[in-house]
C-alpha cells in the first residue's frame, strides 16, 4: 500500500530517480524497525550509485539526489552507506592522500560515515567547542546528536587545537581509532528518522596522528572556520531537499490513498513545493559558485522546513478518525518530518544568518 506510484512520481522526478526512490520505499518500514537492514544490500546497484554520485557532486546535484531519495524514504536514505557531510569536508580541505583513503574506504566497504560537531554543553557553536587536542596530540571531549556516530566505521570530528577562531581543526577518525578503546559511543533513542541512528561519542585521550589532521597543507584561516562555513553552506540545500522530497511524497501518497483530503488543498501543497524546490536549487547553484555566501541557503532551509511541517500538519488534520492507523508509512513520515528542523541548524540560527547576509548585501533583487 505504501509503494510509490511511478506515474505520479514521474511528474516531479526523472524515471531514473523514481526507480531509485521506489527501491528505498520498499525498505521503509523494515528500516524503521531495524536501521541496519540496508546493509544486507551493500552490493546493490543503488547503494553503489549513491556512493559514486555523492563522492564529488555539486550542491545542485546533491539536492536533486537527496530530494528524490527522500521521496522514496528519508529513513532509508539516512541509514544508507555514503560519505555525507564528511565527504563535503574532505573535498574542501582534505589532502589528495586523505581523499583517496577516505573515499576508497567508503566505496570498498560500502559503509556509512559520521560528522561529529555538536557538543552537549556547546551545541553546534563550533567557535566555542570544548573538545580539544592537547600538546601530546591526544583528543578529549564529547560529541552528540549526529547521525550514524555509533555505527559507522569511519568519519570526521571537529575540535580545538589552540585558542580563538584559528584554533579550529578537524581530523579523520579511522576504524582503528574506533576500536582502540579510547572512544565510547552509543545510539540515542529517537522516535522519528530512526534510520539516522543519532549518536553520542566520547573521546578520552584518543591519539590523533598528524596524517589524520585535515587541511594541514592550508593556512589556519582556510582550514578553520572558513572551511566549516563552506561545508555547511554546500550541504544545507540537501537538508532542505530532504524535507521537500518527503513532503511531496506525503502529498502524492494522500492524493492516491486518502479521499478525505481536499484535492484543492493538495494542489495548493503541490504549488508551494514547486516554488520552494525551485528556490532551493537556485540557492544550491549560488553556493556552488560562492560557497562562503550562505544567507540565501539559510533562508530557504528555514522556509522549506516550515512549509513542509505545515503540509504534514495539514494532511494529518484532514484525516478522519483512526484513518491514520490504516497508513503506517504516512504515520511514520509525519514523525520523521520534524527532524529536519534540527539538521544543519535550527530556524533561529538561520534567521541570524539571514540577518548577517542582509548586512553584507548578499541578497539581490
Amino acid at each position: 500500500m505504501f509503494e510509490i506510484n511511478k506515474e505520479l512520481a514521474s511528474k516531479t522526478y526523472t524515471n531514473e530517480w523514481v526507480e531509485f526512490a521506489a527501491w528505498y520505499r520498499s525498505l521503509a518500514l523494515e528500516t524503521a524497525q531495524n536501521p541496519d537492514a540496508i546493509l544486507k544490500f551493500s552490493d546493490h546497484k543503488y547503494v553503489q550509485k549513491r556512493i559514486e554520485i555523492e563522492t564529488f557532486c555539486s550542491a545542485v546535484k546533491r539536492a536533486q539526489m537527496l530530494e528524490a531519495l527522500s521521496y522514496g524514504d528519508p529513513g532509508v536514505l539516512l541509514s544508507a552507506p555514503g560519505s555525507s557531510l564528511s565527504g563535503v569536508l574532505l573535498n574542501e580541505i582534505g589532502s589528495p592522500q586523505q581523499k583517496e583513503y577516505f573515499f576508497n574506504y567508503i566505496k570498498d566497504n560500502a559503509c556509512r560515515s559520521f560528522f561529529a560537531v555538536t557538543e552537549p554543553e556547546k551545541g553546534s557553536d563550533a567557535a566555542n567547542m570544548a573538545a580539544s587536542l592537547n600538546a601530546d596530540m591526544q583528543l578529549s571531549g564529547e560529541k552528540i546528536l549526529f547521525g550514524n556516530g555509533a555505527v559507522a566505521p569511519i568519519g570526521t570530528v571537529l575540535f580545538k587545537q589552540g585558542s580563538g577562531m584559528l584554533g579550529m581543526c578537524a581530523a579523520i577518525i579511522t576504524p582503528e581509532l574506533l576500536s582502540s578503546g579510547s572512544i565510547k559511543r552509543m545510539v540515542l533513542p529517537t522516535y522519528g528518522l530512526r534510520g539516522a541512528q543519532i549518536s553520542y561519542m566520547h573521546f578520552a585521550n584518543t591519539p590523533i596522528e598528524e596524517s589524520l589532521l585535515l587541511g594541514q597543507h592550508l593556512s589556519p584561516v582556510e582550514r578553520g572556520m572558513m572551511s566549516m562555513l563552506k561545508t555547511f553552506h554546500r550541504y544545507r540545500p540537501g537538508v532542505s531537499a530532504l524535507a521537500i522530497g518527503q513532503a511531496q511524497a506525503m502529498v502524492d501518497y494522500v492524493r492516491l490513498n486518502c479521499n478525505s483530503v481536499s484535492v484543492n488543498l493538495l494542489n495548493k501543497y503541490d504549488h508551494q513545493l514547486a516554488i520552494v524546490r525551485e528556490q532551493n536549487l537556485s540557492a544550491a547553484a549560488q553556493v556552488d559558485i560562492e560557497p562562503l555566501k550562505g544567507a540565501v541557503v539559510s533562508l530557504i532551509k528555514a522556509k522549506a522546513t516550515s512549509i513542509c511541517e505545515e503540509i504534514s500538519q495539514g494532511i494529518l488534520s484532514s484525516l478522519q478518525g483512526g484513518q491514520l492507523l490504516e497508513h503506517p508509512w504516512l504515520m511514520k513520515s509525519a514523525a520523521d518530518m520534524y527532524g529536519y528542523e534540527y539538521m544543519e541548524g535550527t530556524t533561529h540560527i538561520h534567521h541570524l544568518n539571514v540577518d548577517s547576509g542582509l548586512k553584507r548585501n548578499e541578497f539581490t533583487l
